[in-house]
């Protein structure tokens, strides 16, 4: 096991112990990563940030994509994960419906603003849902 991974476990064990007590935790997990996470979901902030490595893209595929989709954004861990490794001029668009989540998800894309600045990403995140026809859920 990694020194990176065991940092992860240990990490991840310290919010645990959060999660009682705080609902939301303003995170710094190194000198220039801080985000807004809701304590109660390790999972994606551990797939997405922790490790170095997302589960479900690796970062050449992230690196590699003009538009770059966060359906279900939650709080951002996979559109953060999209700011540091996509290309220069990107666009990615982060979809949340939940009003408590959305306003974490803008307050996480506002910490990484000279990112998105310095790679001239197009970033927009919209309140909505998504489903499979029209209609109100």
């Amino acid at each position: 096991m990694t020194s990176e991974r065991i940092l992860a476990i240990i990490r991840s064990r310290l919010l645990k112990m959060l999660a009682k007590a705080l609902p939301y935790i303003y995170l710094q997990l190194d000198k220039n990563l801080c985000v807004y996470f809701p304590s109660d979901s390790f999972g994606a902030l551990e797939e997405n940030l922790l490790i170095g490595r997302n589960i479900y893209f690796d970062i050449p595929s992230i690196a590699e994509a003009d538009t770059i989709i966060d359906l279900g954004a939650h709080v951002g861990s996979f559109t953060i994960y999209a700011i540091l490794y996509s290309k220069p001029g990107a666009r990615i668009i982060a979809v949340e419906p939940s009003n408590n989540n959305f306003i974490f998800l803008l307050a996480n894309l506002n910490l990484f603003e000279n990112v998105i600045k310095e790679k001239s990403l197009e970033i927009l995140a919209l309140k909505k849902a998504v489903w499979s026809y029209r209609g109100v859920l």
